[in-house]
């Protein structure tokens, strides 16, 4: 897991278009930039089922963050492998978009991506993504969907395990109230928490770090013991602007 997690980013949520992320995506580019040359970005917007306007806003932004953009799509068409395979090992960020975790699972495993993942990022691709495409590389992911109101239809899914916790997007303090959110979590495993705006990763020594788009942001580990939510350990959230 330690080579795996060291190039790895997770971003708990954020609406793009309404600059929820800008910042972190910002830092992503600049994180991937070598040698003055433009990164190129890979997006895979599977999960959403390839929209259209989602594909056409994130590579606007990415373009003029100053990266190269390519889409790769999975949902209504079927490349073949070896041309997936050639976009995944000439990317240097991968990145994974939200949405229905379980209809992108059913594309990947047609083309065994983990494997690609895999040997992408030990050429030293950033791999990750927001929302559901970041939960997706732990054992177990609280997944959930959201209804225009609210998130609804809590249960826990089955990811690619490269963490070891089980990841909590979109997290607010207010979700620990949600019983039929907490019903639906196992007792005394290890819970990473990302609240909207923020992104996780790991530094060259493998400590957890976490950044914020602004001023705010929401990161923890814990533990539900009974009722009751246990505070591990909080990583401190710098803001990213510091980073650009």
């Amino acid at each position: 897991m330690a080579k795996k997690i060291q190039n790895l980013f997770l971003i708990g949520g954020g609406v793009m278009r309404n600059d929820e992320t800008v910042n972190l995506d910002k830092w992503l580019v600049k994180r991937a930039t070598k040698q003055g040359n433009k990164p190129k970005v890979l997006l895979v917007p599977t999960a959403s089922k390839d929209l259209g306007e989602y594909i056409a806003d994130f590579s606007n932004r990415y373009i003029s963050y100053g990266a190269k953009v390519e889409v790769l799509l999975l949902a209504n068409e079927v490349p073949p492998r070896f041309a997936v395979k050639e976009k995944i090992l000439s990317a240097d960020i991968i990145y994974f978009g939200g949405g229905d975790m379980d209809f992108a699972f059913s594309k990947f495993r047609k083309y065994n991506l983990v494997c690609m993942l895999e040997i992408a990022i030990k050429k030293g691709a950033l791999v990750g993504g927001l929302s559901a495409g970041a939960a997706m590389f732990a054992k177990l992911f609280l997944d959930f969907e959201w209804n225009g109101l609210d998130f609804v239809n809590f249960r826990l899914n089955k990811g690619y395990g490269w963490v070891d916790y089980l990841i909590w997007t979109h997290f607010s303090k207010g979700f620990l109230k949600n019983k039929k959110a907490i019903a639906v979590l196992p007792k005394n495993k290890q819970i990473l928490t990302i609240g909207d705006g923020t992104l996780v990763y790991w530094d060259k020594n493998l400590n957890m770090k976490a950044i914020k788009n602004n001023n705010k942001g929401s990161c923890v580990v814990g533990s539900f013991i009974g009722s009751k939510f246990n505070l591990e350990f909080a990583p401190q959230i710098e803001n990213v602007n510091r980073n650009i």
